[in-house]
């Protein structure tokens, strides 16, 4: 009877903790399996300064030194671009001749080292999506400096720890 009393306490001092430990056991989720997008429904027409193309995101230019706007849109765009213009093309004529400088003649006068020079781009904080389109004043650029990301931004544009910001004249 003993035994028989001991196997019955201990039958259930398991039955009751394989209970406690289903209550502390974590709940799993099924698997996601779709895809999740995040659409940018912004157009990103193409920009046109004499014979450079550029985007409005990796553009530094004063608009005060706008003298001429052409929008295309639609088919008109299709037509006299092609494929690069299905977005839509800007085309802008400036005042007076400036000299634009691309990224490499950035790194070269803002002495960028080789390290940086691998670094996302940003201007002002704001991502560069297509850095070769990139297109400046030089006069316009105050300073360009290597920066950590924010690990508690809502959004980083990379998993690389630092980027490289180009800070314009305000």
């Amino acid at each position: 009877m003993k035994v028989c009393h001991v196997l019955i306490c201990c039958l259930l001092l398991a039955c009751s903790l394989t209970t406690q430990a289903q209550g502390t056991e974590p709940q799993f989720f099924p698997p996601i399996t779709q895809n999740i997008y995040i659409a940018d429904d912004v157009a990103r027409p193409l920009v046109i300064i004499g014979s450079q193309e550029t985007a409005y995101d990796a553009l530094i230019l004063d608009p005060d030194k706008i003298q001429h706007l052409n929008v295309y849109k639609g088919e008109k765009a299709l037509e006299k671009f092609g494929d690069k213009g299905k977005e839509g093309v800007v085309v802008m004529t400036l005042k007076k001749e400036i000299t634009l400088a691309r990224l490499p003649e950035i790194f070269e006068q803002f002495h960028v080292s080789e390290k940086g020079q691998k670094l996302t781009v940003a201007i002002d904080g704001k991502h560069v999506s297509e850095p070769e389109l990139l297109l400046a004043d030089l006069r316009q650029i105050k300073k360009v400096e290597v920066k950590p990301f924010d690990v508690t931004a809502p959004s980083r544009w990379t998993f690389d720890e630092k980027y490289l910001n180009i800070v314009t004249v305000q």
